[in-house]
């Protein structure tokens, strides 16, 4: 009986390989995929520099939303940072500094790659803006210097997010939503909409409206020391004090107020690590995008073409993206509500036309970015000399049992607003 099955099997195949055959030629072509790596629109197999491209279509099949998805999806590409908002990219392995992303927007260095939403250079020292991936018509990727068509940040390259334009083909409309789940984790949700009207035939407008909720998956958990936990500042003060904490045989560890063992009591013990008990929670590290674009294509006659667009958003995070594999995986201890809201507003311009044979192109664009961050760094006293300064009564020699180190929680909060302002005027003669 199997074998009767097979041979129908084959017999069909062979059949219909005549057919197959016929329909795969009828339909075989390749995808022309548009670029501006020059500043000039031009297909992607005629562009006389490296330059790769995804398509709005790639990114819509493969879901890709935000900058952390398709930047995986780039050829010689990569990125580093703590969670949304916080990322550099990097092209090549080409980089100037790893930089520390807890105060980025303050000690990074200028990014050496440049990033690019339309005609407006958005890169930011340790804070690229993370614009969320909606109604766009491709990502492009031209590795190595740019020189002076890209300007500053392009060393190592630049990467282009080009959104799509007001069509004067006539009206139309989408909407999308999808809901996601994490392993060990909490539900996600996205929402995106746009409309494109157009009500004269000179005049066209788009408007993109999105909602993204991405949920966490690593917990905050209760401090433990001893146990992989947060033990404070005790094991820095005791190394470098030559075991003052160390009296009648005890570890700092062992002497942890909220440990009480060894014989001491809460009353005696040497040190009194933070607590977090009002920050446990389980999956605490979300991020909400939510945006809208706005866009005005205008004919002003058949020479001459205005646009402006304007890109609206702000994402908020709470927790953080990178836990602690001393106190398990996916978890994390933190004494603070770690948050970060990260919101702009970007103009763009660009107005083309041409005067006989000269070809006139002027950019511009103004950029407005607030970044408000509250995160916990209770941290900052274990790293030197100074450590038993701040956290430790006065040391007495004839009485060193006596001893006793307070470690507080500390915060750290920067405010940052952030504006950039640009021209451009590109002559072309053909």
């Amino acid at each position: 009986m199997r074998k009767t099955h097979l041979s129908c099997a084959v017999i069909a195949a062979l059949a219909s390989n005549g057919v197959l055959a016929q329909a795969s030629e009828s339909k075989a072509s390749i995808e022309t995929i548009e670029v501006t790596a020059t500043k000039r629109t031009e297909s992607i197999q005629d562009v006389p520099v490296a330059v790769s491209a995804l398509s709005g279509d790639a990114l819509e099949n493969m879901g890709i939303d935000n900058f952390q998805d398709y930047v995986e999806f780039l050829p010689n590409v990569v990125f580093q940072g703590t969670g949304p908002g916080q990322n550099e990219i990097y092209i090549r392995g080409a980089a100037t500094t790893q930089s520390s992303i807890t105060l980025s927007s303050v000690q990074a260095l200028q990014p050496s790659v440049a990033f690019y939403q339309d005609e407006m250079p958005v890169s930011m020292a340790g804070r690229n803006l993370d614009i969320f991936a909606t109604d766009v018509e491709r990502v492009e990727v031209l590795p190595g210097p740019q020189g002076t068509l890209f300007g500053a940040s392009s060393q190592a390259g630049t990467v282009r997010l080009i959104t799509r334009k007001p069509d004067h083909a006539g009206f139309a409309a989408g909407f999308d939503t999808a809901i996601a789940t994490t392993k060990g984790g909490e539900m996600s949700n996205t929402v995106e909409a746009y409309i494109n009207i157009t009500p004269t035939d000179d005049l066209a407008l788009r408007v993109v409206a999105y909602n993204d909720k991405q949920g966490g998956w690593i917990d905050n958990i209760e401090n433990d020391p001893g146990n992989g936990g947060y033990i404070g500042s005790a094991v820095v003060i005791d190394r470098i004090s030559g075991g003052i904490l160390s009296g009648a045989g005890a570890d700092p560890v062992g002497m942890d107020a909220r440990r009480s063992v060894n014989g001491f009591g809460p009353n005696e013990a040497a040190v009194v690590s933070p607590r977090n008990g009002q920050h446990v929670e389980d999956d605490f590290n979300d991020a909400v995008y939510a945006g809208a674009r706005f866009g005005l294509s205008y004919h002003i006659n058949a020479d001459w073409n205005l646009l402006v667009q304007h890109t609206a958003q702000t994402l908020d995070t709470e927790g953080v993206f990178a836990y602690d594999p001393t106190v398990g995986e996916d978890k994390a201890v933190r004494f603070q509500a770690d948050e970060n809201s990260d919101e702009f507003g970007l103009t763009t311009w660009t107005l083309n036309g041409s005067l006989d044979k000269l070809d006139v192109v002027y950019a511009g664009g103004y950029l407005d970015r607030e970044i408000d961050t509250l995160t916990d760094y209770t941290g900052y006293t274990n790293g030197g000399l100074f450590s038993a300064y701040y956290v430790c009564t006065h040391y007495i020699a004839d009485t060193p049992a006596d001893i006793r180190c307070l470690d507080p929680v500390k915060y750290y909060k920067e405010d940052t607003t952030s504006t950039r302002l640009t021209h451009e005027l590109r002559f072309d003669t053909t």
